[in-house]
């Protein structure tokens, strides 16, 4: 048997990692890991659905990230996605990189947060190589990133947004021609 075996040419294999999320989603990926408190990990081939709809695929997906998922207290670190698509809104991504956010203060029971309790001075969020298509024109961005966040107190204590923005490269926009 070991002997037939050998004679077999070696053949790739692929499996698929399929996981149930608490809220009903469906994550699945062909390779990596992902600890599921902080969704912390690295992977490859993702795909996320919702209701049975795909709602996210990606070549690759990086989280570096504290806290727990959905809660207050969920930090991401490093957020780092390759040619991510969300096909029911018909957007195209090649990289997302979101550095320092304190996501969790968007969880569904969390109150409205301050925005200085989201971003810090060293917050990052860059899209590059974006594409829309819609029936009215397909839009192309290069690059969309934000300029560098900085928060100062004024007179009473009151922190404040000082300085911010976004600088964007490369728009296109191109009717489509049924329109």
């Amino acid at each position: 048997a070991l002997f037939a075996l050998l004679l077999v040419p070696f053949v790739s294999v692929t499996a698929q990692t399929t996981i149930q999320l608490e809220n009903g989603n469906i994550l699945s990926f062909s390779q990596g890991s992902v600890d599921m408190g902080s969704a912390s990990g690295e992977l490859r081939d993702v795909t996320l659905l919702q209701d049975g709809e795909i709602v996210l695929r990606a070549d690759y997906v990086l989280i570096d990230a504290t806290g727990t998922v959905a809660s207050t207290d969920w930090f991401i670190n490093e957020l780092v996605a390759e040619n991510a698509e969300m096909p029911t809104e018909q957007v195209f991504v090649g990289r997302v990189e979101l550095r320092d956010i304190a996501a969790g203060m968007f969880a569904g029971e969390a109150p409205l947060a301050n925005v200085e309790d989201v971003l810090t001075p060293n917050t990052l969020i860059r899209l590059d190589n974006i594409g829309f298509d819609n029936p009215e024109a397909l839009v192309s961005i290069d690059s969309i990133t934000t300029l560098p966040f900085d928060f100062d107190r004024m007179t009473n204590g009151e922190l404040v947004m000082t300085s911010s923005g976004f600088e964007v490269t490369g728009v296109t926009v191109m009717a489509q021609e049924n329109t």
